[in-house]
This record gives structure tokens, sequence and C-alpha cells, in this order.
């Protein structure tokens, strides 16, 4: 028996499906849409592509168990990390751009681009719940544990998908995107790892560690200071 926070941090399927009828197709159906997974982000980048998502009308519920526990539909790279970014920023969606802004040799400002928010998916309550369970299950037992980084609360999740393509049985789409810190997001990272073929084939071993790794980098270098617990002084090593 698991309770809705561990059901999250275990990627228990049983749970989500539970989760998702609870919810209800019609509803379900319209999150998939407020969160950006049926159109295309705007990033300023030519050719993105789009989602694959069964057609509202054929939405049955079997892809409705499937479906919520994040299997059986395709989305591309910058709409997963965009969705996450929304649970960040307190559940506004916004677009994504490739650069903030352009300056010319002197440092000018030529062109900046502006945050540009496209809704509000969720409360901001509700998002300070999801980042607490997901931060805990960085730092606590979950299935995101290897993308903790001592001194950074980081939330992340995991994911680990088969593929259904002809000729791709047995083959794994494997992933985590996290965000930090939890309690004041600054910055968000994704990593897929297309078909690993060595291991322990799960998002949480083949993914999560090099999130873990790129925060453990990018966190100091962009300011962002660690804040250490009691637990994680005690466990430092000393360098000398």
């Amino acid at each position: 028996t698991l309770t809705f926070t561990q059901g999250i941090q275990q990627s228990c399927n049983p749970v989500l499906m539970t989760v998702g009828r609870r919810v209800g197709a019609e509803k379900f159906y319209s999150y998939l849409s407020a969160f950006g997974y049926r159109e295309k982000t705007g990033i300023d980048l030519p050719g993105e592509g789009n989602s694959l998502v069964a057609a509202e009308e054929n939405f049955t519920e079997l892809d409705l168990a499937i479906y919520s526990f994040g299997q059986n539909f395709n989305v591309t790279l910058i709409q997963q990390i965009t969705a996450a970014a929304a649970i960040a920023n307190g559940g506004y969606l916004v677009q994504p751009h490739l650069l903030s802004s352009v300056t010319d040799k002197e440092g000018n400002v030529i062109q900046s681009m502006d945050t540009n928010v496209r809704r509000q998916v969720v409360s901001s309550e509700v998002c300070k719940v999801i980042s607490q369970i997901l931060e805990e299950g960085v730092s606590g037992d979950g299935g995101a544990k290897n993308a903790y980084v001592p001194g950074y609360r980081i939330a992340a999740k995991t994911g680990t998908s088969e593929k259904k393509n002809a000729g791709s049985i047995g083959r794994y789409v494997c992933s985590t995107v996290a965000y930090a810190p939890a309690d004041n997001p600054q910055y968000a990272v994704v990593i897929i790892v297309d078909e690993p073929t060595k291991g322990s084939l799960y998002g949480s071993t083949v993914a999560a560690p090099y999130v873990g790794n790129v925060m453990e980098t990018i966190l100091p270098y962009l300011g962002v200071e660690a804040v250490y617990s009691e637990e994680e002084l005690e466990l430092l090593t000393v360098t000398t």
C-alpha cells in the first residue's frame, strides 16, 4: 500500500492509473492540453516538431489508464521541460526562448525576449505541494534519489517508457526532468537517454545521476549558494 506521495516518488503505475481514473478522461485530457503537450511551444528555433497524442474524440478509458503513467504518447524534449517548468513557475506555462537577449559588440541590448505567460495551468498552492513531493523523492528514497546533490534542494521526476514502434520492442527511452532550488526554482534540466543498452534500464539509473552531475556543476557556477542541513554537514568529506 502506497500513499499518493509515495506513488509519485516511486513511479507506481497502479497508483497513477487510479489517480487518472478518479480525475476522469475529460479532465485528464484537458490538462494534457493545458500543459502544452498538444501544441508547439513556439520556441524561437526553426522546424519545431509536435507531439503524437490521441485525438480527444478517440481517447478511451484504456488510453487514460496508460497515459496516466506516461506511456503510449510522444512529446518533444522542449514540450516536456516547458511543462515541468510550469510547475516550477507556480503554475504558469511560459513560452521558452533560446536566448534571453541579444547585444551588440558594445553591450547594448538590441533585442530582448520578454516573458510570455501563455496561461495559468494550476494554482501556486498545488505547485508547492508537487515541488515538495518531488524534492523529497530526491533527498529521500524516491526513484529520483540519484539526482541528489548535497546542499541543494532538487525537485525531479524520472521516466521509463518502452518504445512501441515496429522493431523497437524491448527498447526504452529513459529520462529525468528536474528543477532547482525546489523552494525557489531558477534552473531546469531534462536529460533523455534513447535506447540505453547497459545496466538497469530505468530513468532513475541512466538519466538521474547525470541530472545530478549537471546541477552540481551549474548551480554553484550560476551563483546558487549551497545550504547544507545538519545531516549533510555531518556527511561532507573534508578536502585539504
